[in-house]
């Protein structure tokens, strides 16, 4: 269970996600990446935290946004940009947008533009963020990875348009839709 503690006007509420079923994914196994670590190489003596995405397990990564908002923590780097690319299994649907990075280490969250498509109910979409270390791209560059699944639930959406963000966040919870709950937390947080 993840909780996220939120200061709200002196007042202190916790906002919890509880997944559904086994408390823990059903494997966690080592697995290689193209890079040797989710920093840059320059960067390797200098930063001891790593590009990490927040993330839930794959059954569990839910939206019921058209386009989500991904988080992810960027650590303390010498990359000035990176790259979100989202797609689905058959790549029928691919996205890419370079963005500039902050100075600063720290959580970024980064939106699905109004530009790009809208995700469809139903499909599984992966999202990578990737740091783009020299001039442009290469196999080598540090990278995260997720999976994002949009559930159709359209009246559920409507129905929160006027709710407070603190209210949001827990029926996004209460309703086991991850990143949805992720974004709002972080919009009270002023991520």
């Amino acid at each position: 269970q993840t909780t996220a503690k939120v200061n709200v006007q002196k007042s202190r509420r916790f906002i919890g996600f509880k997944p559904p079923g086994q408390s823990q994914p059903n494997y966690t196994i080592g697995a290689a990446t193209r890079s040797s670590g989710q920093v840059c190489e320059r960067d390797r003596v200098a930063s001891e935290r790593t590009l990490t995405a927040l993330v839930s397990s794959a059954d569990r990564a839910t939206t019921v946004r058209d386009r989500p908002t991904f988080l992810v923590y960027v650590p303390k780097t010498s990359a000035k940009q990176a790259s979100l690319i989202v797609k689905d299994a058959s790549e029928g649907y691919f996205y890419e947008k370079t963005f500039s990075l902050p100075k600063q280490p720290g959580i970024l969250s980064i939106d699905l533009p109004k530009g790009a498509p809208k995700l469809q109910s139903g499909k599984k979409y992966s999202w990578s963020i990737v740091l783009i270390c020299g001039k442009s791209t290469r196999p080598n560059d540090p990278f995260v990875t997720g999976l994002v699944t949009k559930t159709n639930n359209a009246q559920f959406s409507t129905k929160l348009e006027k709710a407070s963000l603190l209210d949001r966040a827990n029926a996004y919870q209460k309703n086991l839709i991850w990143y949805d709950t992720l974004a709002t937390v972080a919009k009270l947080k002023k991520i």
